[in-house]
Formats: structure tokens, sequence, C-alpha cells
């Protein structure tokens, strides 16, 4: 036992010369102290002065936007085949849980949460212009969204995060939340 412990020991101190003893250990388990949110989908931006770079990058960003806009809605709709094999109204039950996640972000950011409910929001919140880091739903007027991407999403997805009165009574035909 006492050989198995100086061998540990032993390597510790050969690890670059470093131990890590439980002082350190501490340093490394403690939370971090800029908050840290997850992004899925965004890309770091450059400043440039270069008008060209700039315009090229915009492009860029509303093909980004428009490919996250296609493939969310195709997403929403394997959702609603995933609802209505368990019995469920499917739709409905989409429209409900963006109603609701509308409603719970519409304050800007909130504090991060446990995997599977960041998760959930990411699939439940319009992805937004890099540009606008202030919002985490895209506003359907946003200079960045050209009225034709407008028809990407169908408009009932548009609106439903929109909605200001209670989302299980709009949305009576699911009585499922995401967020229960």
């Amino acid at each position: 036992s006492e050989t198995t412990q100086a061998t540990i020991n032993s390597k510790s101190d050969a690890f670059e010369g470093r131990s890590f003893d439980e002082s350190q250990r501490s340093v490394l388990t403690a939370r971090p102290k800029a908050r840290i949110y997850p992004v899925f989908g965004r890309r770091r931006r450059r400043r440039s002065s270069d008008t060209k770079l700039h315009d090229f990058e915009h492009k860029l960003e509303r093909i980004h936007l428009r490919e996250q806009l296609r493939t969310r809605q195709k997403l929403y709709g394997k959702i609603e085949k995933l609802y209505e094999t368990r019995g469920l109204n499917g739709t409905a039950c989409v429209l409900r849980a963006l109603c609701e996640t509308g409603q719970q972000h519409k304050g800007g950011r909130t504090e991060p949460q446990s995997f599977i409910t960041e998760l959930l929001r990411a699939i439940f919140v319009f992805p937004t212009p890099s540009r606008n880091h202030v919002s985490d739903t895209v506003s359907f007027e946003e200079p960045a969204l050209h009225p034709t991407d407008l028809h990407i999403v169908d408009r009932p997805y548009r609106e439903a995060p929109t909605h200001h009165g209670s989302c299980s009574q709009l949305f009576s035909m699911c009585e499922h939340s995401i967020w229960e």
C-alpha cells in the first residue's frame, strides 16, 4: 500500500513538475467567473472597415440564417410526427412549445440551465442574425431578413412565439408542456 502511494505521488510529481493536491483541485472545479451561454450555429464575426468584405459577410450570414430556418421547419415537422405517434396533436404541441419558449425568453438572456433545458431552448427559439446579440428571438421585421425569407417558416410557427396570452388555452389540443 505504501509502495502504491509512493508510485502515485512520484507520478503526480513527475507530470510537468506539478503535483495535484486538494487545494489545486478546488481551483479546477471552481465555477467560471464569466457566464457561459451555449450558442448553436453562431460564428465569431471579424471587424473590418472594408465594405465589400462587410457586404459579403452580410450575404453569407443571410444565407446561413435562411438555411437554419429551413432546417428548423423540417425539425418541427419531425417533432410533430413524433408527438402523433404517441397519440397527441403534434402541431398543437409544437406550437405550444414555441409559444411557451417565446414567453420565457422575451426578457433577453436567462441564466444557463441544464443541458437538456438548453437543448430544448435552442430548438424552440428561432435563430437570430449574429449582429443582433441583444435578442434571443428573430424579429421578422429585422433588416437582415428579406421578406422572401418569411415564407421559409410556416406562419403558425412564426406567430406562436409572439403570443401574449395563455399558451395552454390557445393550444388546448395539447395537454403536454415541455417546460413542466
